[in-house]
This record gives C-alpha cells, structure tokens and sequence, in this order.
C-alpha cells in the first residue's frame, strides 16, 4: 500500500532499463509499465492510470495482437481501472471483451473469470442492482470454493458478498 515508494522503485527501474538500452517496446519493460499504470491506478492516479494502460494495450495490439496474452492482461487492467474509478459504462464493454479474450486463453475454470464475476458485482453496484451484485458474489463464493482457491480470493469476494447482503 505504499504506492509512493512503489512508484519510485519503478523510477529507478525504468532508469536501469534505460542505461540498458531497452527500448520502450521491449517485452520485458511493458510488463513494468503495466505494473506502473496499475500501482497509479490504486494510489487514485486514475488519469495517469488510463493514458498508461491505452498506450500500453495499443502497443500490444501492435506487438503481440489482440489474441495475446498481453493484450488480454491489459484489457482485464483497464476493467480494474474502471471499477475502482466506478466507471460501468466503460468498464462492462472492456469487460465482456476481456472475458471473451481470456476464454482463448485459458480454461473456464481459471480463477480470473471469478475476479470477473467480482468486477460484474461491483458494477452492479455503481448501477444500484443489489440482487445482481448478490447474484455475481455468489458465484465468485461458489466458484472460489469449488476449486479451493487461495484463501485471500475467497475471503474477499465473502466480505464483498456480506456488504451487498448487509445493504
């Protein structure tokens, strides 16, 4: 949570990436700059945030093409943006189109498809449909249960679902 010390270690990271001569389209220093927009994102830089992940979704459209796992990762940050920014209508076309990008990508079994049912929720919040946020809580619940996920998923998407349920 200490995003301004994060943001800094990216800094230095970027410094060293350069004093390597590793260009801006090297692999390697995107995943950075993914992580980078994703850390402003979460310290509210929500701008800075967004301008980050378009260029870098742009680039791995260019790159890697929108069928990569790359492009997928971005679209799926971008949905992430867009939820902590409480943007739904923005944030559900990105997010069927990175459910759609994920299903060439991984089984449906994957945990990221219940972070997407997560995401589902608290759009539905942001749009006052409690009995849809309820609905999307509980499959993530169910799902994350099923497959014995790591235990920090489960118990985020029980207290997401007891807050809908307490309101």
């Amino acid at each position: 949570g200490d995003y301004p010390a994060a943001l800094a270690h990216y800094k230095a990271a970027f410094a060293l990436l350069d004093g390597g001569a590793i260009g801006i389209d090297h692999q390697v220093r995107r995943r950075i700059e993914r992580q980078e927009a994703r850390t402003l994102g979460l310290a509210g830089e929500h701008a800075r945030a967004l301008e980050r992940l378009v260029d870098l979704r742009a680039r791995a459209a260019r790159i890697d093409g929108e069928e990569s796992g790359e492009y997928a990762m971005l679209t799926w940050q971008l949905v992430i943006l867009a939820r902590n920014m409480h943007r739904p209508d923005t944030g559900l076309p990105l997010l069927d189109e990175a459910e759609r990008r994920w299903h060439g990508l991984a089984p449906a079994e994957h945990p990221i498809f219940l972070h997407m049912r997560r995401a589902r929720a608290a759009f539905a919040l942001d749009r006052g449909d409690l009995a849809g946020a309820e609905r999307e809580l509980r499959a993530a619940v169910n799902g994350f249960e099923a497959a014995g996920a790591q235990p920090i998923d489960l118990s985020i998407a029980r207290s997401e679902l007891a807050a809908v349920r307490l309101r």
